[in-house]
This record gives C-alpha cells, sequence and structure tokens, in this order.
C-alpha cells in the first residue's frame, strides 16, 4: 500500500489541489494514506479553502488522510478561541483572516465567525504525529535523545534544535522521521533536505517554500511505494 506526505501548504490551495490530483492518479483507486504534515494557514492567499478542503476529507473511498497539526494552525487556533494571545495576528493573521471575511473587518467579525471558530476547533484538535511502524511524521521534528512515546508535544510542532544532535550518537528511532517546518528554500534550490546514516536515510524535511512560488517555493510529495520501505520518491507542485 502506498503512503504519501504533503508538506507545509500554508494557504496555497492550488498547489494543494494538483497534489491531490496526483495523488489520485499515482495510487490508480488503490488503498493509500495521505499524511499532511501540517501548517495549513498563513502566508498563502487562500488558508480557508485549504482547511475547508482537509476538513471535507477524502473523495476516494480508498483513501486515509491524517492531518498533523502544524505550528501556525495551533497559533491561529490559540488565538481566536481566546486561549492565548500569541500576537498571530499582526504576524501572519491579516492574510489568512481575509480569506474568510472582508479586507476591511473588525475584532466581532472574524472572532465570531461560525466557519472560522469551527476551523480552530478543528486546528486544535488534530494529532502531533503519526507512526505507522516504518515512518514517524510529525510538523516540526524530534528530539533524537528521547524515545517517541516521551517526545514533547511542543518539540514535534516547534522545534529546530533538533539539527544539533548526530544521528549516531543518539537515541536509535528505528524510523525514518518525516516532516516540515524548516523551509529548505535557498535562493533557487527547493529540494527536500535528506539526513543518512551509513547511507540510510533517517530523516526527510518536506518544507520546500510553498508559499513563496516567485522564489521557487514549491509543495513537496513524498511518496512511499511499499508501506515496509524507507525508499521514497519526491514530487514537486
Amino acid at each position: 500500500m502506498k503512503t504519501y506526505a504533503v508538506g507545509d501548504i500554508h494557504g496555497m490551495k492550488s498547489s494543494l489541489d494538483s497534489a491531490l490530483g496526483f495523488i489520485a492518479n499515482d495510487s490508480g483507486g488503490e488503498a493509500h494514506t495521505v499524511v499532511f504534515l501540517g501548517d495549513y494557514v498563513d502566508r498563502g492567499p487562500d488558508s480557508a479553502g485549504v482547511v475547508r478542503l482537509l476538513m471535507a476529507g477524502p473523495t476516494l473511498s480508498a483513501a486515509k488522510w491524517v492531518c498533523l497539526k502544524g505550528n501556525h494552525d495551533d497559533m491561529m487556533g490559540q488565538e481566536l478561541l481566546g486561549l492565548e494571545h500569541m500576537d498571530w495576528i499582526h504576524n501572519y493573521g491579516r492574510i489568512t483572516l481575509k480569506s474568510y471575511v472582508n479586507d476591511e473587518f473588525s475584532d466581532a467579525e472574524y472572532r465570531h465567525n461560525p466557519e472560522l471558530k469551527k476551523h480552530c476547533s478543528w486546528l486544535l484538535a488534530l494529532r502531533r504525529y503519526y507512526d505507522d511502524g516504518v515512518r514517524y511524521f510529525c510538523h516540526a521534528g524530534i528530539n533524537p535523545q528521547d524515545p517517541l512515546d516521551q517526545q514533547n508535544p511542543n518539540v514535534l510542532i516547534w522545534d529546530r534544535d533538533w539539527y544539533q544532535f548526530h544521528w549516531g550518537q543518539v537515541y536509535d528511532v528505528k524510523r525514518l522521521v518525516v516532516h516540515g517546518h524548516t523551509p529548505t528554500l535557498i535562493g533557487a534550490s527547493q529540494m527536500p533536505v535528506i539526513d543518512r546514516v551509513d547511507g540510510e536515510p533517517r530523516s526527510i524535511n518536506l518544507d520546500t517554500g510553498a508559499c513563496w512560488p516567485k522564489e521557487g517555493g514549491k509543495l513537496t510529495v513524498a511518496v512511499w511505494d511499499n508501506e515496509h520501505s524507507r525508499d521514497f520518491r519526491t514530487v514537486q507542485f
């Protein structure tokens, strides 16, 4: 059975539509799993459309969708539901809110928008990781010094410090770690970053800057053709 992982979308619904079209064709109608790595909102023009699509779920009966939480999804939900003030609106939220309400919106318009409140509740309820026994999917990464069942929840959606660890000297996670969160976009390069140990992939970063298409950013999908394999191919949109 094939498994697909979709990198950070950030409001780029057109790229998501293209990726899902590819997955539908590539899967051939057979059973498959699609894991979305989080950060569905902010930066791009149609965060509302992205969340609507994901909340609706797959149109193919053979598809299983797993939606993970990203830090941007968490920030939006926490602030708009009044659980925590994270200054999300001033840092990221204006363009996201414009996909829900009029350009000139008031506090009441966005805080009491029924669809927006429903979306925020859905985003906050998302899981932070998915483990299929071969691959461990999360938004930001893991602390390799800790067992997978003892990861700090905030590390899974926020952390970037785990890059300092040398894989050969820390806890053996026995999984391929698949994540996003840290854009790999450098100049004209938008390829996924793969860490290897003894030639074997240990982690892959699928955030390739989809929300910056003018700078060369694209949405990356990783494909595992065998449910028991770590070997993958990538496609970009």
